[in-house]
């Protein structure tokens, strides 16, 4: 199947996206495959279907590590090919996959305003607590506890790259820019211990949960779990239920991006989604029950 040539811009455009979330590009993604169904010239609904399966796929396969992605375009085409839609012809299920990408926008934007809420919930007055990385999570559940008038402050691990990038610093930024205290500090083991022994929680995205519980997340996040471990020190993780990955459940490859590493479960206090908190044990089972999607892009 050859793609449009727009859409196809769109998948190259996130394969190499290194400045956005996994979040935002899974909606990025959702706007790709509702693209390639409004510009689709196939014929009939079953050439639909098999195109509009090679355009997830593509997507799913652009970036494995980050969850959402293949999550999202893959629940789009499980729902568009398993609707009543099917049998309605054409135009139907062309406009349905359409709408559906929307409802599917919409409603993530939804759950990150709920997980924002659960994430604020965690947070309590005098609080000091360490990140890193650059998590739209947890800024915004750091946001929504700021404007519930709690006292708190956090560090950041600059999380630099080996291009020089420094996440924790565009992370620092845009915590000052709503009021909260946040004072970066290096990357280095030392700094980070020190931290640790300076906080009473930890706070931090993902990318992913694997379906053993795992999370996948930028450096130094391992350094810092291992940090809190020692000293006792709840980890929260804080990420939308689209980051439980089943990929590798669906027999598909998964590698780790440069700069990410993996944490194991036993490190993991609690993850809070926009259902609220839950245990890892919890999570694997929500990562499991993503396998269906997945699975229905390589039958």
């Amino acid at each position: 199947m050859a793609l449009d040539p727009e859409v196809a811009q769109m998948i190259e455009e996130i394969r190499q996206d290194k400045d956005h979330s996994a979040s935002w590009l899974s909606l990025r993604a959702i706007g790709a495959v509702r693209l390639a169904a409004g510009k689709s010239s196939a014929g009939t609904t079953a050439t639909f279907l098999n195109d509009m399966k090679g355009v997830a796929r593509e997507l799913a396969e652009a970036r494995p590590p980050m969850a959402p992605i293949g999550n999202l375009v893959a629940q789009w085409f499980y729902e568009t090919s398993h609707g009543p839609e099917v049998e309605a012809g054409l135009d139907a299920l062309r406009a349905f996959a359409i709408r559906n990408g929307e409802r599917i926008v919409k409603a993530r934007r939804g759950a990150l305003n709920r997980l924002a809420e659960h994430g604020s919930q965690v947070v309590e007055d005098e609080d000091i607590l360490l990140s890193c990385s650059d998590s739209a999570t947890v800024v915004e559940s750091l946001r929504a506890a700021r404007l519930a008038g709690k006292e708190f402050g956090v560090y950041v691990a600059e999380s630099r790259t080996s291009d020089g990038k420094a996440y924790g610093e565009a992370m620092a930024e845009r915590l000052k820019a709503e009021n909260v205290p946040v004072k970066v500090i290096p990357d280095s083991p030392r700094s980070i211990a020190d931290s640790v022994a300076k906080s009473n929680k930890v706070m931090v995205g993902a990318d992913s949960i694997l379906d053993n519980g795992s999370l996948i997340n930028g450096a130094p996040t391992m350094v810092i779990a291992e940090a809190a471990h020692a000293r006792r020190i709840p980890f929260y993780v804080v990420c939308e239920s689209t980051k439980f990955s089943a990929l590798r459940l669906a027999g598909r490859h998964l590698w780790l991006e440069e700069g990410f590493e993996v944490v194991p479960a036993a490190l993991i206090t609690r993850i809070v989604t926009e259902e609220g908190l839950m245990n890892v044990d919890q999570a694997m089972v929500k990562a499991k029950n993503m396998a269906k999607y997945l699975v229905a892009l390589w039958e």
